[in-house]
C-alpha cells in the first residue's frame, strides 16, 4: 500500500486517466488516453501488481464518486461511460508484453466492477485501431459491441455525436472535442497522495 501510495503522482501522469464530467442523466464521463501510454517505460516503471493497485485505487475513487453523486443528486448512479483516446496508438501498444499486463486489467475490472460501463465511445483513432477493431468485433458479444461507438479525429462528428448522447462540450475533455483540461481524478490527487 506505502509504494501504491509513493508511486500516484508518477502513475497520474503516465496512466492518462481522469473523470471529466457527467451526461444529461448523471453519469460520471471516465477519460482514458490509453495511445499516451508509452508501453515500454511504463511497463518498466510499474509492474503487473502496482499496475492493478494503482488502477483499483482508481476505480475506487469512482465508485465513491457515484455514491457522492447518488447522495447529491436525484437518482442513483452505478454505471459511467468511458471514452477512449486512441492518438498516438502504435504497434508497441499491440505487443504481448503491452497486452499481457493491460488484459489483466481488463479481469480485474470485469471481476471486480461488473456491468459498472454504460457505453463505450472510442475517439481519435488511427488506422491500426480500425484494422484492430475489424478483427476484434466478430469476437465480442452483439450486447458489448452494440454498446461501443467508434469516432475519429473530427471534432464536430464528436460533439455531435456526444450532444445526442447528453455530454456537453463543458462535461468532456479537450481531446475529446470538450472544454476540460483537468477533471475530480486530477483535483482530488493534485497532491500526489
Amino acid at each position: 500500500t506505502e509504494r501504491v501510495l509513493a508511486d500516484h503522482r508518477e502513475w497520474r501522469q503516465a496512466w492518462h486517466m481522469d473523470i471529466y464530467g457527467a451526461d444529461a442523466a448523471g453519469h460520471p464521463i471516465m477519460g482514458h488516453q490509453l495511445g499516451m501510454l508509452e508501453p515500454g517505460g511504463f511497463l518498466k516503471r510499474f509492474p503487473v501488481d502496482a499496475i492493478k493497485a494503482n488502477y483499483m485505487r482508481d476505480m475506487e475513487f469512482l465508485q465513491w464518486y457515484k455514491e457522492q453523486s447518488t447522495l447529491n443528486g436525484p437518482r442513483t448512479i452505478y454505471k459511467q461511460i468511458s471514452i477512449l483516446d486512441m492518438t498516438n496508438l502504435g504497434f508497441a501498444h499491440t505487443s504481448s508484453d503491452f497486452r499481457g499486463p493491460i488484459s489483466e486489467v481488463v479481469t480485474l475490472l470485469q471481476d471486480f466492477y461488473p456491468e459498472g460501463t454504460l457505453r463505450v465511445y472510442i475517439v481519435n483513432t488511427p488506422m491500426i485501431f480500425r484494422v484492430m477493431w475489424a478483427a476484434v468485433k466478430p469476437m465480442l458479444h452483439p450486447v458489448t459491441a452494440a454498446n461501443i461507438t467508434i469516432l475519429g479525429y473530427d471534432k464536430q462528428q464528436l460533439n455531435s455525436a456526444f450532444r445526442d448522447a447528453g455530454m456537453e462540450p463543458d462535461q468532456l475533455p479537450t481531446w475529446a472535442g470538450g472544454t476540460r483540461e483537468n477533471g475530480a481524478l486530477a483535483k482530488y490527487f493534485k497532491d500526489g497522495s
